[in-house]
């Protein structure tokens, strides 16, 4: 698989003698296919890559690595490969984790992507809102509040020792009574 995609590699690249040495010392050892064999032989007389990838039945190399890769990953261990996307997912990790440890952050998660990576995020304290968006109306005095691990909640406790458990909507900042317990 890695031999015949490196010999399709080569032949786009128009190396046409290193593409034929791939073939017969690499491939056709190992090829019990000769028809197989014989297709990729043919494709040394393609003119252009066009007509390389028409002929091969892929539609770009980027294509048939991509193919390759999954092919080589369906033959291992899943715990013996790297997962897909997995640097990406090391950045978001990296990146919340600054968030989630900043101090006074109180950005959207949206803006992730003005975080660097080189210094550690830092937000300052004079950053911090210090102006309410929505206000809990209850009948007696707001002693406490709580947001559930989500964010999707806010349960709050009040001076005679009532219970509320509000529905909190981060996006429009609408707050509705779910639960409240007298």
């Amino acid at each position: 698989m890695i031999y015949e995609q490196k010999y399709l590699d080569l032949l786009e690249k128009k190396q046409v003698l290193e593409a034929l040495e791939v073939l017969r010392a690499n491939i056709k050892p190992f090829c019990q296919n000769t028809d197989k064999l014989h297709k990729l032989a043919s494709l040394i007389m393609c003119q252009n890559s066009e007509e390389l990838f028409e002929k091969a039945g892929i539609s770009s190399t980027i294509d048939a690595k991509k193919q390759l890769l999954m092919n080589i990953r369906s033959k291992c261990k899943p715990d013996s490969m790297i997962e897909p996307n997995r640097f990406e997912n090391l950045l978001s990790q990296a990146l919340t984790y600054q968030m989630v440890t900043c101090k006074y952050h109180s950005s959207d998660y949206k803006e992730l992507q003005q975080f660097s990576l080189i210094d550690q995020h830092q937000c300052l304290c004079e950053e911090t809102p210090n102006t309410s968006k929505k206000t809990i109306k209850d009948k007696d005095e707001v002693w406490n509040v709580k947001f559930s691990p989500d964010g999707e909640k806010i349960a709050s406790v009040c001076k005679k020792s009532s219970l509320s458990v509000w529905d909190f909507n981060l996006i429009s900042a609408n707050v509705v009574q779910l639960v409240k317990n007298c």
